[in-house]
């Protein structure tokens, strides 16, 4: 069997399997999965190196994916922790000049700073919640 041959029928099936509205049945195993395959796929799989690279491969993406988005959520994480440590240092800044009497607008301008921050963070984060 041909390459261009099989990997038709490997896209056919897979179609078929992508337009069920519900899957026919859950599959335990790796094993019981490909078996449900008919058999020319199976065989397909079993004699043709590339195909067997080929699905090696996607399971590799598949794992890659799954750690970019692992590293995403630490870094949007990361950043969250960022940006309170900057709003409680501006905090502190505030309360400092306003308990040592300094310049009291000074004071309020840097509260309304960190006010701002804070506002801009939660929207940010909003956004950020798909994960």
């Amino acid at each position: 069997m041909s390459l261009s041959n099989c990997s038709v029928q490997v896209r056919h099936t897979l179609r078929e399997a992508a337009t069920r509205e519900t899957p026919s049945r859950n599959y335990s195993s790796q094993r019981d999965a490909i078996a449900s395959f008919p058999e020319n796929i199976k065989g397909c799989l079993k004699n043709n190196f590339s195909v067997r690279r080929y699905i090696i491969n996607v399971r590799q993406y598949i794992v890659n994916a799954r750690q970019y988005i692992i590293n995403a959520r630490r870094y949007i994480a990361n950043v969250k922790r960022y940006i309170i440590n900057v709003v409680n240092y501006i905090l502190g800044v505030a309360i400092a000049i306003k308990n040592r009497n300094c310049n009291k607008a000074i004071a309020n301008d840097i509260l309304a700073m960190a006010v701002v921050v804070t506002e801009a963070h939660s929207k940010c984060w909003l956004r950020l919640r798909i994960y």
